[in-house]
């Protein structure tokens, strides 16, 4: 994959996931040589960063450890992609090819990791900047490509993305209105955002 970063999981006792096999066997052994260091272990929620992977096109590699795979419920997958997030918004990766959405057990189906990814992401790269003086730090990350398991299952993800993306959306319009001065944010204004929001979607 060429993007500036891939967010690759491996699981509890330094497993490897299906994406973290074929970008080992990639690289000639890079990912199983490094976990035999034994600094990443695979723990819930732990990251680690690789660089300039031999015979990968991305400069840097994120691995995120995910612990038990079978345990992994749509709050810990929310987490994780948090995490993930957070990490490469602090390490101002501009794109990113996201394997977490590889991810499956009795919790997460296709539907499930494609509807909590963008809003996982969409809460790690919310920023309110207006009425502040000063600019705070700036969100570099622009693009995500989710990949999954099955083709066949495209159409079902793309839907389940729209959801996600819109309840994304939904929750940043919540915050704004929240961070809005009361001054500014009075009964008028509400109706008004109300009426603008009905013209741009009906």
């Amino acid at each position: 994959a060429n993007s500036a970063c891939l967010v690759v999981p491996v699981y509890a006792r330094k497993k490897l996931s299906a994406a973290a096999e074929e970008l080992d066997k990639a690289s000639r052994g890079k990912i199983e040589s490094f976990l035999k260091k034994g600094d990443f272990k695979g723990k819930r929620n732990q990251t680690a960063w690789l660089y300039d992977l031999p015979y990968v096109k991305s400069d840097r590699v994120l691995l995120i450890g995910c612990g038990d795979q079978k345990t992994i419920d749509m709050a810990a997958f929310k987490k994780l992609s948090s995490v993930a997030a957070n990490a490469m918004i602090k390490n101002s990766v501009t794109t990113c090819t996201n394997y977490l959405g590889t991810i499956r057990n009795k919790h997460l189906n296709t539907s499930t990791v494609s509807k909590l990814t963008p809003i996982a992401f969409g809460d790690s790269t919310y920023r309110f900047t207006s009425f502040k003086s000063k600019p705070g730090d700036k969100v570099t990350l622009r693009s995500v490509a989710l990949v999954m398991n099955d083709k066949k299952q495209l159409a079902k993800a793309r839907k389940s993305l729209s959801v996600g993306t819109a309840i994304s959306a939904g929750m940043h319009l919540t915050r704004d209105l929240a961070n809005t001065p009361p001054n500014v944010c009075h009964p008028s204004y509400l109706a008004d955002q109300a009426k603008s929001m009905a013209k741009e979607f009906s």
